[in-house]
């Protein structure tokens, strides 16, 4: 076993690919088999949408929940150092990433130096040529994909140009390449942000490329504000409840029972009421999904896999949800934001009949995009920019009563979209006072998207390929 603080220079080459694609590396001794996945990832400018494993000596690593039937052995890639493994120069061993594309990457042990290095660590030394684009049909696909960029009257042409823009295959560059690398470094900068656990971090895996660029503008004020985040110190008050209590989910829903919520709710930042007055008429809450501050945070726990448990089963906390909870908050925050943007769906915030049952297909991008042509810390009215989603985002009401649709959806872009983005901090809501027979309200009327909310959603609105950018 080589010595502690040793580091590997392995060169890693795209197999079958002609001109050869290829990248040399170093990275630690102590280097995860997870962590060098997304330094693979990070090198060859893949996006980790799919899944992977390695074969090192005749034995595979990867996760084993991907081994479907357990059939193949499948080692835990978290549980192996690549100094665990009986590697010496010039052993070579394999990485499959994308077993439907089937991209294979040979990795050959070129040198092992035992002085370490003062330099950031991993890093790219050197390579050739862009890697493949994500989905284009593995090395075939992909020459393919090339002839007909270079051919204008290819039948195909304006299809793939139209997928991703203009490629170029023989682009490389170093620099960006190493400054995506640096969030995998033990650097101050990388461990306040969060990404340099990525040994133990499942959360961020499949976020990585967006969150690499998440993290380089980071700064001293964002930081403060996640930390100061309502909503984040509110999952922390749920997680650890869970942890130290048995919940069991609701027969009915698998919610929590009304007495653990509330429980729950009385250590929030802001606590909700659980029973409303309207002269002598009181009103006791009969479910804890008809509080959303408890509800919302109950759904981003579950869909963010940090809860498990469900129909009369206990609720308990996952291996993420420890990960989770040692996180730095900027991490907390970009996570619960990321798992509602992209896997929740925005229609249990306005849970009406007349919404139908999905939002339409890529509404959350329309979102996204006319949140980010917002001018910096501009102000804008809800009723005009929710008729700007109604017509671009082609929302539909589908109940019977048609008479007041446009009141209605313009209700749904306020509870869907809006009003989760304030609880997470990306955006500000202004209110006005109203008027009414029964008493006076509170009007949400206007908002803006702050620099801190443009800086955690725009690279999740935003594709690209990131390493190579």
């Amino acid at each position: 076993m080589p010595p502690y603080g040793s580091v590997y220079q392995i060169k890693i080459s795209l197999r079958g690919s002609d001109p050869l694609i290829w990248r040399q590396v170093l990275v630690p001794a102590d280097c995860s088999l997870v962590r060098l996945h997304l330094i693979l990832q990070t090198v060859m400018g893949w996006e980790n949408y799919h899944l992977h494993a390695f074969k090192i000596l005749g034995q595979e690593y990867s996760d084993p929940q991907d081994d479907e039937w357990g059939d193949r052995g499948t080692r835990d890639e978290h549980d192996f150092c690549l100094m665990d493994i009986d590697l010496v120069p010039v052993t070579t061993f394999e990485y499959i990433y994308d077993f439907g594309d089937g991209w294979l990457h040979d990795l050959e042990v070129e040198k092992i130096h035992s002085d370490g290095c003062d330099a950031q660590i991993p890093r790219c030394l050197a390579g050739e040529l862009s890697g493949p684009p994500e989905d284009v049909g593995g090395l075939g696909g992909y020459y393919e994909y090339l002839r007909a960029l270079k051919n204008r009257r290819h039948p195909e042409y304006k299809e793939w140009l139209a997928w991703r823009g203009p490629f170029d295959p023989l682009k490389f560059d170093l620099d960006v390449i190493n400054k995506r690398l640096f969030w995998l470094s033990e650097a101050t900068g990388a461990k306040s942000a969060g990404l340099h656990a990525a040994d133990v971090l499942d959360l961020i895996q499949v976020y990585y490329p967006s969150l690499s660029r998440w993290a380089e503008g980071l700064d001293g004020e964002f930081l403060l504000i996640a930390e100061a985040l309502s909503l984040r110190r509110d999952m922390l008050v749920l997680l650890t409840y869970l942890q130290e209590n048995k919940v069991i989910g609701t027969q009915s829903t698998g919610n929590l029972p009304l007495k653990p919520a509330q429980e729950i709710s009385a250590g929030f930042v802001d606590p909700p009421i659980w029973k409303f007055e309207l002269g002598n008429y009181v009103s006791h809450v009969r479910s804890s999904a008809d509080i959303w501050a408890v509800y919302f945070l109950q759904v981003l726990a579950e869909v963010g896999e940090l809860v498990a448990g469900g129909l009369g089963r206990r609720l308990r906390l996952t291996r993420a949800a420890a990960e989770f909870m040692a996180a730095p908050p900027a991490l907390q925050v970009w996570y619960l934001l990321a798992v509602w943007w992209t896997q929740v769906n925005w229609l249990i915030a306005f849970p009406y009949e007349g919404a139908g049952d999905q939002l339409p297909f890529q509404f959350n991008k329309v979102v996204g995009e006319a949140l980010l042509s917002l001018p910096a810390d501009g102000e804008r009215l809800v009723a005009p920019f929710a008729d700007q989603l109604i017509e671009h985002g082609e929302l539909k009401w589908y109940g019977s009563q048609q008479a007041n649709t446009h009141e209605e959806l313009i209700r749904l872009v306020k509870d869907g979209v809006l009003n989760p983005l304030i609880d997470l901090g990306i955006l500000t809501a202004r209110y006005e006072s109203q008027a009414h027979v029964w008493g006076e309200t509170k009007e949400f009327v206007a908002f803006r998207l702050t620099r801190f909310g443009r800086h955690f959603l725009e690279p999740l609105v935003i594709p690209g390929r990131w390493a190579g950018e």
